[in-house]
């Protein structure tokens, strides 16, 4: 039981944080409003669907050291084993590490206000 309640708190966070990224990308189109930090503008956009990409990053690479801990973790590594490239768990280490590094990326740039 406690291992669904894990599957079912990560599958609510990820869904709770898209549908915030969802509101800010309506919210702020088109005109592309900042808010300020200082004097330099951010982009909430950019801050919060970099955040968004690196949670799904940890989540891919937390897939591939626990796998059996819950059914997210066992279906995330299904899906690399089964619809990979190269199948294997190996992808979900590569496709953590891509996420992460994009959602740096993605963070970086709207905390220095770019829109990318």
């Amino acid at each position: 039981m406690k291992n669904n309640l894990i599957g079912t708190i990560i599958i609510s966070t990820l869904i709770v944080l898209l549908f915030v990224c969802i509101v800010f990308i309506i919210n702020d189109f088109p005109q592309f409003k900042t808010i300020g930090i200082g004097m330099k503008p951010t982009n909430r956009v950019g801050i919060l669907t970099g955040l968004y990409v690196q949670l799904w990053g940890i989540v891919f690479l937390l897939s591939y050291f626990y796998e059996k801990s819950n059914f997210v973790f066992r279906g995330l590594i299904w899906i690399c084993e089964h619809c990979g490239s190269p199948k294997s768990r190996k992808v979900a280490i590569f496709t953590g590490i891509l996420s992460l590094t994009i959602g740096t990326i993605m963070l970086i740039s709207g905390l220095l206000g770019f829109y990318v």
